[in-house]
């Protein structure tokens, strides 16, 4: 991938996609138990779509020279979801 893939400019999720494969099983499967995780606990706090990429998954402080990912995720469906999650009763309900 060149320097221009990784700019704020964007990401392809085909290029996310590669790169994850690109990753050992094991490390792919802790970054997918992760994510998960992010999304049972935003949903349990009824967190917000911008909570979620910045407080639960922690892009808050993310490095300007890396692609914006409150838009690549959302490209890969995550305010979609997280929209769906809200509106379904929490386990503490």
């Amino acid at each position: 991938m060149s320097e221009t893939d990784e700019s704020r400019a964007g990401m392809t999720l085909a290029e996310a996609r590669e790169i994850a494969m690109a990753l050992p099983e094991r490390s792919r499967m802790a970054l997918a138990a992760w994510t998960i995780d992010a999304f049972r606990q935003c949903w349990q706090e009824k967190g917000t779509y911008r909570a979620l990429i910045y407080d639960y998954l922690g892009f808050r402080d993310t490095e300007s020279s890396l692609p914006d990912p409150y838009r690549l995720f959302m490209d890969a469906g995550a305010l979609v979801l997280n929209n769906a999650l809200v509106e379904l009763p929490s386990t503490e309900d």
